[in-house]
């Protein structure tokens, strides 16, 4: 135990584990409480508003959740803290256009997206919102991005702890969709712009050389090269959840999404422990890689292998044994018609955690969009047996089919290109 508590890269595993049963807990109820204040449509719209919001914002990040981590952790592990602050000032150069560009957008085009999004363009009051909520997000996740860079992933987990402690209260007392959105973006656009600016205040007057003006072309060049088709896999990343809702949504209806959507949380909050480990494997592979400890990555990723394969089969059992009991503890009676689809759903859990486990490192090692691809195409797998299928269990039937074969290209991703920077390594050191 002592020789863990040595360990920074054992450490910040264990304690955003930590924080992340935190969230999750917290996530349960808030999910509790707004299925309980909201009524059936408006928790369906809840759902589907929240999830565009995330899609957006992901979209909009053009990848700098990615590639900021991979290249700070690397330019500060080769003692260069001017080049990672250089980098960190032309993320919030791309941000800054991407949201106006985007939000200009949104407004002017917010019946169509409405309809697109909700199937009906009686929901267009809820663009704006999802607007606010989307650029809370992709100031946030900006901030969370920096932070794991600069490997203070302490600091990464209290901004992710206090990310949901605003949307707990705010679930306390706000009753309807509408303003619940709203304020839980205004209030992290808020909290992110003090951050932002405290960050700037620190380079330009505590640290020296930071002073000179700087436009970033080269770098804003780099983030965008290697970012930009990773918007794709965002684009899927995000809308492996988002999209079979509104296909629902279009062909049945939002009550029957609101419905299928407690499946989807339950597979999004069992899996939230396993995408928190990747959240310190970027910049440690980065890291590890600019010191060329390729060792050290393989030894870690096989530990780490063995206790998500584990964890992921505890978790599956213990929620498909008590999936009634939960959703009513968590939600209520209302929604045991989706115990079903919950339980269907689980199974896919087991392959999606590979996933989970190798794209930051692939990530880490190669920059092409391997990730986006894999994405793509399981993405395209999922819509396409959610589309053609008249059975209302083929959310879950697609989940399955679409998580093994991305688990499945991941393994195999990871294989080949780790493989070949080892044969590489060797062929120099010789």
């Amino acid at each position: 135990m002592k020789k863990l508590l040595k360990n920074k890269f054992s450490i910040d595993i264990f304690s955003s584990l930590l924080a992340q049963v935190l969230i999750v807990i917290l996530n349960l109820i808030i999910t509790k409480i707004v299925s309980t204040h909201f009524s059936l449509d408006d928790f369906g719209v809840f759902n589907v508003a929240k999830r565009f919001a995330a899609l957006f914002a992901f979209m909009v990040l053009m990848g700098l959740g990615i590639s900021i981590p991979k290249y700070i952790s690397f330019e500060v592990a080769s003692n260069s803290n001017a080049e990672a602050y250089k980098y960190w000032k032309a993320s919030l150069y791309i941000l800054t256009i991407g949201i106006i560009i985007t939000s200009m957008t949104c407004v002017i085009y917010k019946e169509k997206i409405s309809e697109i999004v909700f199937g009906d363009t009686q929901y267009s009051y809820m663009v704006v919102p999802i607007i606010l909520n989307a650029v809370g997000t992709c100031l946030s996740s900006l901030l969370f991005a920096y932070y794991r860079g600069y490997n203070r992933i302490l600091i990464f987990n209290i901004l992710q702890i206090t990310y949901n402690v605003v949307l707990f209260i705010l679930a306390i007392f706000l009753k309807n969709s509408l303003n619940l959105m709203m304020w839980w973006g205004l209030i992290w656009i808020f909290i992110s712009l003090v951050f932002i600016v405290y960050i700037q205040i620190k380079y330009r007057y505590i640290n020296e050389g930071y002073k000179e003006f700087f436009w970033g072309k080269g770098y804003i060049k780099k983030l965008l090269v290697f970012g930009f088709p990773r918007i794709f896999g965002e684009f899927a990343l995000f809308g492996y959840f988002l999209v079979p809702l509104i296909i629902f949504t279009n062909k049945y209806s939002i009550t029957l999404a609101g419905q299928l959507s407690v499946s989807i949380n339950f597979f999004q909050l069992a899996t939230t422990f396993f995408g928190v480990i990747g959240y310190v494997l970027l910049p440690y592979v980065s890291e590890k890689i600019a010191k060329k400890q390729y060792g050290l990555i393989k030894k870690q990723i096989k530990k780490i292998a063995i206790l998500y394969f584990s964890l992921s089969v505890i978790i599956v059992a213990f929620i498909f044994f008590f999936t009634k009991q939960i959703t009513i503890l968590f939600f209520n009676t209302s929604y045991i018609t989706s115990v079903i689809d919950t339980k269907i759903t689980l199974f896919g859990i087991i392959p999606y955690v590979i996933y989970l486990l190798l794209r930051n490192p692939l990530d880490a090692i190669s920059d092409i969009p391997i990730n986006t691809i894999n994405l793509i195409i399981s993405f395209a797998i999922l819509c396409g047996v959610v589309y053609y299928s008249n059975n209302v269990h083929a959310m879950g039937l697609g989940i399955i089919i679409s998580s093994t074969i991305l688990g499945v290209l991941s393994y195999i991703s990871w294989n080949i290109l780790f493989g070949k920077i080892e044969k590489l390594n060797n062929s120099r050191s010789r």
